[in-house]
């Protein structure tokens, strides 16, 4: 069976302030109805009732998987694949605080918690099991922008109090970016990647002097149908959206 994929595949992506710290979430005048990326060879379709997603469809062209959203009082709870649990959150008040991943037999085979602060993400702390234990393991740190939801730095430790990886977000765009298009209950889960969550991410630098730049297609509501992101050494993964829109 194939594995549920991750919503951000291997493209860092932004959403624009959709989910407001200072107020309820409002839902956009656009849905995403589909993403796809030359990366993984994988296709998203997301299944509708109303502005909900019931569920997803994972494709990669020969083989499918339908990955079940499951929501209780307005939150997203729980993935299920084939009515079997497969990811399950726990929420401290509005945020989700612990992800838990199940094997096909119901048993824990990963667990990732969620620190904020003022609202935003600030740590990802995963953990691995020891003996029949789990211990805290890899963590990854966030850093943002004064008075604004845009990621300014991304620091991923391993093992060491000296970061493994640091990645600064020195450009964004004016425009929408892609998950700005998820319902609310959505764009909570969306925003444990790690990612920006602010404006459309343009360009990433790593300490290693390496850098990502982002271009853009837009829909006439201002919505990425196309990302292209293109490296140092000048490879390229595109990202392709659909929506609908009132």
């Amino acid at each position: 069976m194939m594995k549920l994929c991750n919503f951000f595949l291997l493209v860092v992506i932004a959403f624009f302030a959709s989910c407001n710290k200072d107020g309820d979430p409002k839902i956009s005048p656009c849905l995403m109805l589909s993403q796809a990326s030359s990366a993984s060879g994988l296709t998203q379709t997301f299944n509708y009732d109303g502005e909900t997603i019931t569920s997803m469809t994972t494709s990669n062209g020969s083989s499918s998987t339908v990955t079940a959203f499951v929501y209780e009082s307005g939150k997203l709870t729980k993935f299920t694949v084939d009515g079997a649990p497969y990811v399950v959150f726990t929420y401290t008040g509005d945020n989700i605080t612990k992800q838990e991943v199940l094997s096909s037999n119901g048993v824990t085979s990963g667990i990732t918690e969620y620190e904020y602060s003022g609202g935003n993400l600030v740590k990802i702390q995963q953990y691995s099991s020891v003996n029949g234990s789990w211990q805290k393991s890899d963590y990854t740190t966030l850093e943002y922008y004064d008075n604004s939801d845009n990621i300014l730095r991304v620091k991923r430790y391993a093992g060491s109090s000296s970061p493994i990886s640091v990645l600064d977000y020195t450009m964004y765009g004016a425009n929408n970016a892609p998950y700005s298009a998820f319902p609310p209950a959505v764009l909570k889960y969306a925003k444990l990647g790690g990612t920006p969550i602010g404006l459309n991410i343009l360009k990433i630098t790593s300490a290693n002097g390496t850098e990502t730049n982002y271009t853009y297609e837009f829909n006439e509501k201002g919505y990425p149908t196309k990302q292209t992101a293109t490296g140092s050494s000048g490879a390229t993964v595109v990202q392709t959206y659909s929506y609908k829109c009132n």
